[in-house]
């Protein structure tokens, strides 16, 4: 007697109940919205959507949102935090790294993650600071001096 298989093939039939439907399958709404975002990812691809940074907060990582997915390249770039809240909005917006409340307008971090972050920025920078100094002292490396242009003036 065999031991059953530890894996499905993909040309079993049990797997194909498991799978998600086919695009044909799918209700006349959801194939458009597929579509859609089909149609955008190819464009962003092509070079025809440039991503851009999120419209409501300005975070960096911005994700495409729909209005009308009958007009499938134009999107509005949204973070993930405000783009939750474009679809409910009565739930307030969560922060981006803990998914917690962002008690804060305009921010991509609550306060409490923002702090944390500040931290490891400041002890970074100090890092930064120290090793340029024992680079210096080490003679390793210089400082640069501050050289300003004089500008003229316009009226002279």
């Amino acid at each position: 007697m065999s031991a059953p298989p530890l894996h499905v093939k993909a040309s079993e039939p049990c797997h194909v109940k498991r799978s998600r439907p086919k695009h044909s399958e799918l209700p006349e709404e959801q194939r458009k919205k597929v579509n859609a975002r089909k149609a955008a990812n190819m464009a962003q691809r092509r070079g025809r959507i440039i991503k851009q940074r999120c419209e409501r907060c300005g975070a960096a990582q911005a994700e495409k949102h729909h209005d009308d997915y009958a007009q499938p390249l134009k999107v509005r770039w949204l973070c993930m935090a405000c783009h939750r809240s474009e679809h409910a909005p009565s739930s307030p917006p969560v922060c981006s790294k803990c998914r917690g409340p962002r008690d804060r307008e305009g921010q991509q971090f609550c306060r409490t993650c923002h702090a944390a972050y500040m931290r490891a920025w400041r002890v970074k920078q100090r890092q930064l600071v120290q090793l340029a100094r024992a680079l210096v002292k080490a003679g390793k490396a210089t400082l640069p001096t501050p050289t300003t242009p004089v500008k003229e003036s316009p009226c002279s």
